[in-house]
């Protein structure tokens, strides 16, 4: 039996749009637009390599992909360690520089134009970066959330005790758009990874009416900017459910637990 894939979405914070980046079989990856407007699902391109979920971003306005990468063997200016923009949800560069180790937090997109990476080793056609500007993400758990508007709980959270800040379990909370819910996540990092030393792996609850329960089916949540609950199921499901009964009220968007490695070029429709 094939194990189920490991899925991760970056909500766009100004677009009904996820960035949904999946991994299975081992070192393949898809990546996936999720409309949470249309509720569809776009299948995008497949990569061998290894993708960092975590020092991953989308852009404001959902359209293009910030991706932390290794392609071991990648015969191009950026190198077999780079970062690179591309045109949500492809992965063929607009524009990439190379990062040189695994060990940096990566990229975000950033709305102050005067933060850029300076000149990419490869491309930068479209002019997204000084369209948006990008800047090095500090060490910081939970960095990918921290940018949507999840706050660390205090309360709950252990206190920083490493410069990398990747030891400690943290719960990070989130308030429901338009109404009363609280959305939670404890660990020691979202995304999934597969240091071994890491861990603590993320679990997620949801507050309504005062009462916390448990979302044990879920590896990913994160809130749709209309007040529904977004999720991947561990089985590989998108789900999303709205009103009364978040916890329980599932409706399933894609399946993405069948599908297979099958590359092809971009679509006619992609600009890229």
């Amino acid at each position: 039996m094939n194990a189920p894939p490991r899925i991760f979405g970056i909500v766009a914070a100004r677009a009904d749009v996820v960035a949904v980046l999946r991994r299975g079989p081992t070192e393949w990856w898809h990546v996936g637009r999720w409309d949470t407007e249309d509720h569809t699902f776009e299948a995008g391109a497949w990569f061998h390599g290894q993708l960092y979920p975590q020092k991953c971003d989308l852009s404001p306005d959902g359209q293009w992909l910030l991706v932390s990468a290794m392609k071991p063997g990648a015969n191009w200016a950026a190198g077999e360690i780079y970062e690179a923009v591309s045109e949500l949800p492809w992965l063929q560069a607009v524009a990439a520089w190379e990062a040189g180790t695994t060990y940096s937090r990566g990229y975000h997109f950033t709305e102050d134009r005067t933060s850029t990476v300076g000149d990419p080793d490869v491309g930068d056609a479209s002019g997204v970066l000084a369209h948006f500007g990008v800047a090095a993400t500090e060490p910081v758990q939970f960095a990918v959330e921290r940018r949507r508007d999840w706050e660390e709980d205090p309360e709950r959270s252990e206190p920083q005790r490493d410069p990398w800040d990747e030891s400690r379990t943290v719960t990070m909370r989130k308030a429901q758009p338009h109404g009363d819910a609280q959305l939670l996540v404890s660990g020691s990092y979202a995304a999934f990874r597969s240091i071994p030393h890491l861990r603590s792996p993320a679990t997620y609850a949801v507050i309504t009416n005062g009462r916390e329960e448990g979302l044990a089916d879920l590896q990913w949540a994160d809130w749709a900017h209309d007040g529904s609950l977004l999720g991947a199921t561990v089985d590989g499901h998108l789900v999303r459910s709205e009103g009364e009964g978040l916890a329980s009220a599932w409706s399933t968007v894609a399946d993405l637990a069948s599908v297979r490695p099958d590359p092809k070029p971009p679509s006619a429709a992609s600009r890229m």
